[in-house]
């Protein structure tokens, strides 16, 4: 929403979650983006499924939490490390040879490859989509919201911005 308290709409805002299980120890959810209409709607399930927390932290009666939108640095950073393992990808005899080394027999060198294959395309649709983000776009006024989860119920947030262009 903007300082107005008007919605906006800005798909391809990349955001993260902290969970905090103890003073010093957190679990990121890190890579999520709005969707078409700024939002982003995430499950316990959801959370359990893609940070290695587990059911009883999250299960407490409270849990601190953070909720961020991405830092143009953060940003650039992933796309930096993702454009690097891309290239790092098309030399498939250096694969190889680091198969090798790793004592992967010969028998099973293809299916390793299938692997790296596989997380090749995965690696370059996450890259797709932060090559499409939007924060590059936005005036922040509110870039993190923190809190502590009393409840398990249905929670909603919002984070105040503005478009460049929207001044």
């Amino acid at each position: 929403m903007n300082r107005k308290g008007e919605p906006q709409h800005i798909a391809n805002v990349f955001m993260g979650l902290k969970i905090f299980i103890s003073e010093n120890s957190y679990h990121t959810f890190s890579i999520m983006a709005t969707d078409s209409n700024g939002e982003i709607q995430l499950s316990k399930d959801e959370i359990i499924e893609n940070t290695e927390i587990n059911e009883q932290e999250l299960s407490d009666q409270s849990t601190p939490f953070e909720f961020y939108i991405w830092e143009l640095d953060t940003l650039h950073l992933m796309k930096s490390r993702i454009e690097n393992l891309l290239k790092m990808y098309k030399d498939e005899d250096s694969i190889m040879n680091e198969l090798k080394s790793f004592g992967i027999a010969d028998s099973n060198i293809s299916t390793e490859l299938e692997k790296i294959k596989r997380k090749e395309l995965e690696d370059r649709n996450l890259f797709e989509q932060l090559s499409k983000s939007s924060n590059h776009n936005l005036i922040l006024f509110d870039s993190k919201i923190t809190g502590i989860w009393k409840s398990r119920a249905e929670q909603e947030y919002q984070l105040v911005t503005e478009r460049k262009n929207d001044k």
